[in-house]
């Protein structure tokens, strides 16, 4: 599964929030989105997954403009783990994941055992399987981001999108959880704040800064030490590590 964005602006009232913003993810890449707080990320994560409707420019799913497909359609080949927000769901943790098979059933359609199996094989691969009967409301932060994960997973699409999948996750967590993402052999576009974790697990990176794209191509050519500075306004040194062969970013103080 491909997608493009093309020339994309979007602005909440008043305020432009991004303005002619192009990316593209070609079929099974794994694409990192970085920037500082602010920077528009979320934004055009909402706008890609159709929360937010676009000012202008138009968002392609393997050549299909999606504003011309329905959101149940659109749900069979995109799944999207959103940041998560402490707002408690009166569900089971089995009851949450299965919530990921609607876009394949009918109206009123039953969940059946196939959804049962399928969705207690996506709580396993996030090693949430023993959670199935707890009350999600009672999970702890990181917990209920695995869960929605889970759901995601539940949801057996080509497209996988990402708003910060490693809030509130411990660092065996974080990687386990990308580890697992980089496994499914899906298209991956996710937002994330770790520029170490971009380095390791992205294929191609883009940089966004106050709703522009600054910089894109392979970690190596995007993650330098001028544009950490000038992005993020932080000194660093980068290198590139002995035993992985990934960059590793180190954070200075900005006296050094």
């Amino acid at each position: 599964m491909k997608i493009e964005v093309a020339d994309l602006s979007l602005s909440i009232g008043s305020k432009k929030i991004l303005e002619d913003v192009s990316i593209n993810l070609n079929n099974k890449e794994f694409v990192g989105l970085v920037g500082p707080n602010g920077s528009g990320k979320s934004t055009l994560l909402k706008a890609i997954y159709r929360i937010l409707k676009p000012s202008s420019g138009s968002i392609f799913i393997n050549g299909k403009d999606i504003s011309k497909l329905s959101i149940k359609s659109t749900s069979r080949e995109m799944a999207v783990v959103s940041q998560f927000n402490e707002q408690n769901f009166e569900f089971k943790v089995i009851d949450m994941v299965l919530l990921g098979r609607t876009p394949h059933k009918k109206a009123f359609e039953l969940d059946n055992k196939e959804d049962f199996r399928i969705s207690m094989d996506a709580l396993k691969k996030v090693s949430m399987e023993d959670y199935y009967n707890r009350e999600f409301s009672t999970l702890s932060g990181g917990e209920k981001q695995r869960v929605l994960l889970a759901r995601s997973l539940a949801q057996n699409v080509d497209i996988l999108i990402l708003d910060e999948p490693t809030n509130h996750l411990d660092i065996k967590h974080q990687l386990q959880i990308l580890e697992l993402v980089k496994s499914l052999n899906i298209t991956v576009l996710a937002a994330l704040h770790d520029l170490n974790l971009a380095s390791n697990y992205c294929d191609r990176i883009y940089v966004l800064n106050n709703g522009n794209i600054v910089s894109s191509g392979y970690p190596e050519e995007v993650l330098t030490e001028r544009m950490i500075k000038d992005v993020f306004g932080v000194n660093s040194e980068v290198s590139l590590h002995p035993k992985t062969n990934k960059l590793n970013v180190v954070y200075l103080s900005n006296s050094i």
